[in-house]
């Protein structure tokens, strides 16, 4: 068995969906820019700058930079943060860090205004891993002056040991943390997984880049290292966009220097101007590349969204049997290469969207209004169903089903959080009804949690 495979096997990427804390400690953005701590009084760069080897980067490529501005000396931000040779277009980062400290000052630097939501997430040692403070990413900096500075005040009320997870945004940049007495190393380990593509990879059409599909893979795969590396408009062959990259010459830019332990693509969206012939030889093309540059490292492709029309296209299946093709015929098939058709499984079904619905799939709830990108509700979708069909891929068996006897069943459907189902009751009515759903309970598992169909009718 590959060593990588053996690896992620033994890590079993169980889902763990993220769920809020019940009782939150008091968060509080300071509105004055480039304000002294209130932690630390009279502390204006941050007491641990943004260089300081106490904190931990997962989730994302982080390149530090002398700080033009305060609070800071130097700023964390997304390597890929632009697009150009070797940069990519990296939508989120993470850093970790743990303090007994009850009041924790975040620092953050704010660029353009625009994509700079953060959510903050607590583990208090319990055993229960790290919960939100909220689920919903934080947008209290996004309306703030260019290049200013902001604190973010964590308020817990007592002093205890706790670890800390921030993630942010593409152009808003960590400064640091001031804590009266100490922070200490926290590295959450794991393997490493890279997700390459398009904007549909950037999480386009989400609120928050946080809540894109590609991000939100660490809840599908329980996993905290996982970089978001999309590049809009591009393809196997297709680059849209003055700057950006064929699949193959990311691999020495984008993939090789990341060393994952997994990649997974979802390229093929723009791929719809060459023939499915030229688009089979450049798949064929860039597989065997890829071996060359890393051989032991496992490819899943994940069949790009169907739905939507770009400009005068839209995705076939011609092109989309093409990639299949490629795939399938390399000869590490099975064993380092994975094929994942999301539209033999119907994924995505229905001909509607936001604001033109037809009532006939998830459609028109999943793409957006620009019939091309998803909602929140449709990156959700698909990262839940990615989570198992990545694990069936790498061999990787879901959670036991269980019996749930009719007496204890309710019915439960949910176009906005399904992975935030818990599975706890199932009431039937007195007459036969029918329910879909998708299970994302991490101790459920209802047919390897594909969308089904449950007939209930009286006990």
């Amino acid at each position: 068995m590959p060593a990588k495979i053996a690896l992620l096997r033994a890590n079993g990427l169980a889902a763990k969906p993220l769920v809020a804390m019940v009782s939150p400690p008091t968060i509080t953005m300071n509105a004055t820019a480039n304000a002294n701590s209130s932690v630390v009084p009279g502390n204006y760069d941050s007491k641990y700058t943004a260089t300081d080897p106490l904190f931990t980067y997962v989730g994302g490529v982080v390149a530090t930079q002398a700080s033009s501005g305060p609070p800071g000396a130097f700023w964390a931000k997304g390597a890929g943060s632009n697009y150009g040779t070797g940069n990519g277009y990296q939508g989120t980062s993470s850093v970790y860090f743990q303090t007994s400290d009850a009041d924790v000052d975040i620092s953050f630097v704010a660029q353009l205004g625009t994509q700079c939501a953060y959510r903050i997430s607590i583990d208090v040692l319990d055993g229960n891993g790290f919960k939100a403070t909220a689920l919903q990413p934080r947008t209290d900096i996004q309306a703030l002056a260019d290049f200013s500075g902001h604190r973010v005040k964590i308020a817990n009320g007592s002093v205890a040991p706790r670890r800390y997870r921030i993630e942010f945004e593409n152009f808003l940049f960590f400064a640091g943390v001031d804590v009266a007495g100490t922070i200490t190393k926290y590295d959450p380990g794991g393997p490493k997984i890279l997700v390459i593509g398009d904007s549909h990879v950037a999480g386009t059409g989400a609120t928050s880049n946080l809540l894109g599909m590609a991000h939100r893979l660490k809840e599908a795969l329980g996993v905290h290292n996982v970089l978001a590396q999309g590049q809009g408009g591009t393809g196997y062959l297709t680059t849209n966009i003055a700057g950006t990259e064929t699949m193959r010459a990311r691999i020495p830019n984008e993939i090789t220097p990341r060393n994952p332990d997994l990649i997974i693509g979802l390229p093929g969206y723009n791929d719809q101007s060459p023939t499915p012939a030229a688009l089979q030889a450049e798949v064929t093309a860039f597989l065997n590349a890829l071996a060359t540059a890393l051989p032991g490292v496992p490819y899943i492709q994940v069949g790009p969204p169907r739905r939507g029309v770009s400009g005068a296209f839209t995705p076939t299946q011609a092109r989309a049997d093409a990639i299949k093709a490629a795939v399938q015929a390399d000869s590490r098939y099975g064993r380092l290469v994975f094929f994942v058709d999301s539209w033999a499984a119907d994924w995505e079904h229905g001909t509607g969207r936001v604001g033109a619905t037809t009532g006939d799939g998830n459609a028109d709830t999943w793409v957006g209004t620009d019939n091309v990108h998803r909602t929140d509700t449709g990156h959700n979708g698909w990262q839940m169903q990615m989570g198992p069909a990545i694990r069936s891929a790498l061999g990787i068996p879901e959670a036991p089903a269980i019996s749930i006897p009719a007496t204890n069943l309710k019915a439960v459907y949910s176009t906005t959080r399904l992975s935030t189902w818990t599975g706890s009751c199932i009431r039937c009515s007195a007459r036969p009804i029918a329910h879909r759903w998708i299970s994302a309970s991490p101790g459920i598992s209802l047919t390897r949690r594909r969308r089904i169909a449950l007939r209930l009718g009286p006990p």
